[in-house]
């Protein structure tokens, strides 16, 4: 692969392979799927912020539902780092709505 750079240079090799020639349509690609929980803990974990932690509660169990699935179909399904992210901002949220309510209740 040739590419010829900003200062005029060229023959700057960016990788050994070449996958042009690649079908991503085979049955060999990756055809995993984003877990629908997963994406929906990390909503509500995010949304957990703006509404006082209404949704921190759905974000955890969300979580933890794409977790198990991920974890028992890890050819099929991916979303684990979105459902890890879901899971620490839904205890972050819930914590945080906690504290407030604490705080609040007190005075």
């Amino acid at each position: 692969m040739k590419i010829i750079w900003g200062d005029g240079s060229e023959n700057h090799q960016v990788g050994k392979h070449d996958v042009s020639h690649q079908d991503f349509n085979s049955p060999n690609s990756n055809n995993q799927e984003t877990h629908w929980a997963a994406i929906v803990g990390l909503v509500c974990g995010i949304l957990g912020f703006f509404t006082v932690g209404i949704t921190s509660i759905p974000a955890i169990i969300f979580s933890i539902i794409a977790l198990s699935k991920i974890h028992k179909n890890p050819d099929k399904c991916k979303g684990k780092g979105m459902a890890i992210a879901g899971l620490v901002l839904g205890i972050i949220d819930f914590l945080l709505a906690t504290a407030v309510f604490v705080i609040f209740a007190g005075l």
